[in-house]
């Protein structure tokens, strides 16, 4: 009897350790951008001119929350860095910075250790220190260099551990600004490489 019991009890042990893995896996719904770095184009694109500014690197963090079904909420925070345009006054900055303010709603077409997926979200970019530069207010907001638009991305997601992912994803911006007769608009396009970490 001893015996029987001392073997029930090893498989049992062996049973969980087994399954363990997986049922931490499913319990994992939250992550964390750290960091992604990239590029973005500002200029050269319709009206890109417009913002006075050369195209940017950036340098970013977030995370992203599951809402089931594949779907999940995601945010993200970046810095990006570029140099002003034209002519500048002398005491203008050397370089520009924006802030990128992005939420979104991301879809995982695949739940395996490769997770292609589309996301959607909402960027308001904020260039901080535009004196003396040719960057261009928005006359919609008082002629704050604020702007918001639509985010079109697609990326692909690589597990290099279980916890721990690869990102690679490219995406499209659309920045408005509502003048008093016109829409003005510039499209940029950025690219970028992140590590995300699930908890």
């Amino acid at each position: 009897m001893l015996r029987t019991r001392s073997l029930l009890l090893a498989s049992l042990i062996v049973a969980a350790l087994t399954l363990a893995p997986e049922a931490r896996a499913q319990f994992r719904n939250n992550g964390i951008f750290l960091p992604q770095v990239g590029y973005m184009t500002l200029e050269n694109l319709n009206f890109g001119e417009q913002y006075g500014s050369t195209d940017a690197v950036f340098l970013g963090v977030g995370g992203l929350n599951s809402i089931g079904y594949n779907f999940w909420v995601s945010y993200r925070l970046w810095l990006a860095f570029s140099f002003p345009t034209g002519d500048t006054e002398p005491n203008a900055p050397g370089v520009l910075t924006a802030l990128h303010v992005m939420p979104g709603i991301r879809y995982n077409f695949l739940d395996e250790q490769v997770r292609p997926y589309a996301e959607l979200g909402f960027d308001t970019m904020w260039f901080l220190y535009t004196e003396n530069t040719n960057v261009v207010g928005n006359p919609a907001l008082g002629g704050a260099a604020v702007y918001g638009g639509p985010r079109l991305a697609g990326g692909i997601e690589f597990y290099v551990m279980e916890e721990m992912s690869l990102l690679l994803e490219v995406a499209t911006h659309l920045h408005l600004s509502i003048g008093t007769n016109t829409l003005f608009w510039a499209p940029g396009l950025s690219g970028l490489v992140g590590y995300t970490v699930y908890y």
